[in-house]
């Protein structure tokens, strides 16, 4: 291993130990030791070379995706991961953040059931990869809920959610409100919370609908601080594994009768579709500058591990926050 990766893993080993050594009464239900797993990150990373920059660094990231993804999930089947089971099993969020509530995306408040689906990048800015024509059963969006698998049905992409955040953030891009572009907008901008919620969403272009007594989509919106590393974290990783970036993946995946080839789960992902800036340089720093200022925490950590034993791959991301301005680095100042 090459001592660019070696720095990496050393903050992760350090927390696995903090992590090994702090049980609570709660180990029994969050699928065992997760600091075990995590340790074994220096394996999963062995065979691909995380030294290198902009195209080259997307085409690898992407062939690892492709290659450690195992297991499609089917988007009908996301309740079952995110949301209590009869069992008593906890839900993925319950799970990584080590308590028997789950964690909604966005405001942060704990509640027992998943809430809303959360496409962090919105099925309308996809390019028509979060959908599928193959099915009568479909949602607002197209999305055929008996069969559809790829990136609008991949855990680390779809997140629980408050249903009225949901609503009020639509299909809106991500900004960060402070920068020039808006001054002349900030009189506008409206602030969207859930009860006891640790975190906002601010919006803009999001009115209350009294007739329907929900809000209507807003045109912009930014994630509170303390959430704006995940959704840049989870942007890229989304930009990498399914955005056209170098590598072709064979095979395919059968579910519901239906066959999914892998790589028509690739598409023209474009960072401006998600990202309410016009050029790809503003969206590209404004993802590193989100990355840096909100590093992992250890429940994003946990929730990495989590997701690798249902799905077989990682966000890198999570792993390795300094991937991001490698990948970038043409677009940096």
């Amino acid at each position: 291993m090459q001592m660019r990766k070696i720095k990496y893993l050393l903050p992760l080993v350090l927390s696995v130990c903090c992590l090994a050594g702090c049980k609570d009464d709660n180990s029994d239900n969050n699928g065992g030791d997760n600091g075990s797993e995590i340790s074994k990150t220096e394996g999963y990373y062995a065979d691909y070379d995380l030294d290198l920059e902009n195209a080259f660094l997307a085409t690898e990231l992407q062939k690892m995706c492709f290659e450690k993804h195992k297991n499609y999930i089917p988007y009908s089947q996301y309740n079952s991961y995110c949301s209590k089971t009869s069992s008593g099993r906890n839900s993925i969020e319950a799970v990584a953040d080590g308590s028997r509530t789950n964690q909604w995306f966005y405001t942060g408040k704990e509640a027992t059931g998943y809430g809303t689906r959360e496409h962090v990048w919105p099925c309308a800015n996809s390019a028509a990869l979060w959908t599928h024509s193959g099915s009568s059963t479909k949602d607002a969006h197209n999305v055929d809920y008996s069969a559809y698998i790829g990136g609008g049905s991949d855990l680390y992409h779809v997140r629980t959610a408050a249903t009225k955040v949901n609503t009020a953030r639509g299909n809106s891009k991500f900004v960060d409100f402070d920068d020039d572009e808006f001054a002349d907008s900030r009189k506008d901008i409206i602030e969207i919370s859930e009860n006891n919620g640790k975190y906002i969403l601010k919006t803009l272009g999001c009115d209350w609908n009294e007739k329907s007594k929900a809000y209507e989509y807003a045109d912009k919106a930014e994630p509170a601080d303390q959430m704006k590393g995940d959704v840049a974290r989870i942007i890229v990783y989304v930009w990498v594994h399914y955005g056209s970036r170098g590598y072709v993946p064979e095979g395919s995946v059968k579910n519901g009768g239906m066959t999914f080839k892998k790589s028509d789960m690739c598409g023209s992902l474009s960072l401006t579709n998600i990202m309410g800036y016009e050029s790809l340089d503003k969206c590209a720093q404004k993802l590193v500058e989100w990355n840096e200022i909100d590093p992992p925490s250890e429940v994003e950590k946990l929730r990495n591990t989590t997701v690798q034993k249902i799905q077989g791959n990682r966000n890198p991301f999570v792993d390795f926050p300094e991937l991001m301005e490698q990948l970038f680095d043409q677009y940096l100042d």
